[in-house]
């Protein structure tokens, strides 16, 4: 069938909206796609979706036994700008030792299956004595990183100084006391990719980050190794670019002041790397945006305004003086904001002359960010 012309892209997204607020109905579900939220990634039945959307565009309800699913209901979605992409296996397993890593659960499957609740990044299992550690990369501009097979996991505590109680306690005494850990990873929300066990490799350290209200504050970062058979997951590209873009927005909302404290406080001198099809360097986004903004839309090579804008921002590209893939420290202090043209070049000549004209940039830019 052929939809209304009438149906546009803020009709999609107010129908998911109201099926946040509502929930999917008895047998709405979907068999074999999912369209994802542009914004974070929340997947949705199609079908139910097109037939919401249809209603609020028209005003007429439009039952979903009135029109096909897949490539019908994809393609017009598809259309107007939506990802639509198949639906993410999930195994199921019944008993813990059916449980492998790479499989593909529900948060309703997890809880299940380990005797815990559906909430949190530490859930214990008083039943099973067990605790399950979830690295949920989709909630958070901080991501726990992994260096090599080591996984430094941020504690539980989203606001203000953590403290050594609670399961922060249970993981900081699990080398004492052997507790079973449990690693999950997120990259699509609710599809928990099962690591596997993990133990505790070394003492917890401290370090200074922001909280969810931007004050900076204490946390706890665990050093987690893999155990046995345990795995490291490799995402889809997709899952990590859209992750990526989330954070952008967020960071493109944020004071300089407050970029210059996450630049600070999370630039690392050695970048994490997750393997997709190839290694990529698990960069700061923030270090990038406030780069971009204390160029105030000029290149910091060639001192030429931007050659464009996008979405009414000057387009600068982040670049890193001494290259992270030559042991370059992904800090303000190594970033600067190139027009494409000069980016291509520092790539392709990586001139002295050019590298120091860059240096003294950054150097003048202290001043700025100490006033900040």
């Amino acid at each position: 069938m052929d939809f209304d012309d009438r149906l546009e892209r803020r009709h999609v997204l107010a129908a998911m909206e109201k099926i946040k607020q509502e929930d999917v109905p008895e047998r709405a579900q979907s068999t074999k796609y999912d369209v994802l939220h542009p914004d974070d990634g929340r997947p949705f039945p199609p079908k139910l979706v097109l037939s919401i959307a249809a209603e609020l565009a028209t005003g007429e309800p439009l039952p979903r036994t009135k029109f096909t699913g897949g490539e019908q209901t994809n393609a017009r979605l598809r259309a107007l700008g939506f990802e639509v992409v198949p639906k993410v296996a999930t195994s199921g397993p019944v008993t813990l030792d059916a449980l492998r890593p790479g499989d593909v659960l529900t948060n309703d499957q997890l809880s299940r299956l380990f005797g815990v609740g559906n909430a949190g990044g530490m859930r214990w299992s008083g039943s099973q004595g067990r605790l399950v550690v979830i690295a949920d990369h989709t909630k958070s501009l901080y991501d726990d990183r992994w260096e090599d097979d080591v996984l430094h996991y941020t504690g539980m505590g989203r606001v203000g100084d953590q403290t050594l109680t609670g399961q922060n306690q249970r993981l900081a005494e699990q080398a004492r006391t052997g507790t079973p850990v449990h690693l999950f990873e997120v990259f699509r929300q609710n599809a928990y990719v099962y690591v596997g066990e993990v133990r505790l490799t070394g003492e917890p350290r401290r370090e200074r980050q922001l909280d969810d209200e931007a004050n900076e504050r204490w946390v706890y970062v665990f050093p987690l190794a893999l155990v046995g058979e345990a795995q490291r997951p490799v995402p889809d590209r997709r899952d990590l670019d859209r992750i990526e873009g989330n954070r952008r927005n967020v960071l493109s909302r944020a004071s300089v002041g407050e970029l210059v404290r996450r630049a600070r406080l999370g630039g690392r001198e050695q970048p994490g790397t997750r393997q997709t099809v190839v290694a990529q360097f698990e960069r700061n986004l923030a270090v990038a945006e406030l780069a971009k903004r204390l160029a105030e839309g000029r290149c910091d090579l060639c001192r030429e305004p931007a050659p464009f804008s996008v979405s009414r921002v000057p387009y600068l590209e982040c670049h890193h003086v001494v290259h992270l893939a030559q042991g370059g420290a992904d800090t303000i202090e190594n970033a600067v904001a190139l027009c494409p043209n000069c980016h291509r070049r520092m790539h392709a000549l990586d001139l002295r002359s050019d590298r120091e004209r860059l240096l003294a940039r950054i150097a003048a830019r202290d001043l700025v960010m100490s006033e900040a």
